[in-house]
């Protein structure tokens, strides 16, 4: 199969829960084989290959391998990975079934994406962020009036905009529990033009806003405490569009130590949380670096030297998860399988703490979405 030193890249088929490799080795030479660790980046000796070997894959797994041929002559012997934890290490399968104690590395995340927008203030329409020519286009927004038609002398006329037009849009959330600060989030351009915010009648001027990285250069916030009251609340936004680009064109977003109910209300910030692997509730348009922690009874003395921890929701998160056991980091897994090598001298006889570090992506926050391992694709909160 090879003569010379080869690198040989697999992926685990999408859809598949699990897989096998069958790799041949048609030379009469034995090859020596390495492989790159996808999470440090080392070359690590991983036996050898002779008549052909068989490797096993976790779901979308994917693995990197070099082969060197050696001067050792093939002795017809076939060689097979186990699909259980290699020899000598016990697994330790720890529940998740019990409450998680949650903390965050920022604030917490109510995503305001949902709008009513009006020209007249008699007659709404529905309607997500985007700019002022992908909302004509979506609802019957503007009338007759608010369109020109122009030419030079000879030529057809050209339809445009009657600019400026004015615009209103208005969102409500509701508050169970009043958090102690609530500061409005948003894009430094997510809505262009000239604008006007008020919530709950009071008004936001441009100048509270302040710069303070979230996850963009661009991030601009405001302290809207006062403004804010226990029950509905009211946001409302006067913009003047002078180009088909304006509008409001980014969702809106309020950051605090607050939960975010199944109903999408605010309620009081969630201490404990069970272990969901699409979010954890209360929490739902968070995205970034959670921590969750929980207490556990393990013995040493029946356990190896090494031992293979890992949980019952197996390989179903696909967040970047780091485990800690008494404060020891057991490593990173951004990807499958989410198994990690635990010393023996780490554990402690009897109670023990376990941490998952958990950071999703942006999908949550920017979108709305999360990640459906099943389906393998991305769902709206």
């Amino acid at each position: 199969m090879f003569g010379y030193r080869k690198a040989l890249a697999l992926s685990c088929k999408p859809g598949e829960k699990s897989a096998r490799a069958v790799i041949k080795n048609n030379r009469d030479n034995v090859f020596a084989v390495e492989e790159l660790s996808m999470e440090s980046g080392t070359a690590e000796k991983a036996g050898k290959l002779e008549e052909e070997r068989v490797l096993q894959f976790h779901p979308y797994q994917s693995r990197y391998l070099c082969f060197k041929p050696t001067d050792e002559k093939k002795t017809q012997e076939k060689s097979e990975e186990r699909a259980e934890s290699p020899a000598g290490k016990k697994r330790v399968v720890i529940s998740s079934e019990q409450p998680f104690q949650v903390s965050l590395s920022g604030k917490n995340v109510f995503r305001l994406a949902k709008f009513d927008v009006s020209r007249d203030g008699e007659n709404w329409y529905q309607t997500e962020p985007m700019t002022l020519i992908e909302q004509a286009a979506a609802v019957p927004l503007l009338e007759k009036e608010d369109y020109k038609y122009e030419s030079t002398f000879g030529t057809p006329k050209h339809i445009h905009m009657d600019f400026p037009l004015s615009l209103t849009y208005r969102t409500a959330f509701e508050v169970e529990a009043m958090p102690e600060q609530v500061e409005l989030l948003l894009d430094r351009r997510a809505i262009t033009g000239s604008w006007e915010m008020k919530i709950n009648g009071h008004k936001v001027d441009r100048e509270q806003f302040y710069h303070r990285f979230i996850n963009d250069e661009n991030n601009r916030l405001a302290d809207i405490t006062a403004c804010v009251k226990q029950g509905k609340n009211l946001l409302e936004l006067q913009v003047t569009a002078y180009k088909e680009s304006d509008g409001l064109r980014d969702p809106v977003y309020l950051l605090g130590d607050f939960g975010v109910s199944e109903e999408h209300t605010l309620t009081v910030r969630p201490e404990e949380a069970l272990f969901d692997i699409h979010y954890i509730k209360g929490f739902p348009y968070y995205s970034g670096k959670m921590t969750l922690r929980q207490k556990i009874v393990l013995h040493p003395e029946e356990l190896a030297d090494e031992s293979i921890l890992s949980f019952d929701f197996g390989d179903t998160c696909p967040d970047c998860l780091e485990v800690r056991l008494n404060g020891e980091s057991l490593g990173v897994r951004a990807f499958t399988p989410y198994q990690w090598i635990c010393p023996k001298e780490c554990v402690r006889q009897g109670e023990n703490q376990i941490e998952i570090v958990r950071t999703n992506t942006l999908a949550n926050m920017l979108d709305g979405t999360y990640f459906d391992y099943e389906k393998h694709r991305l769902v709206q909160i």
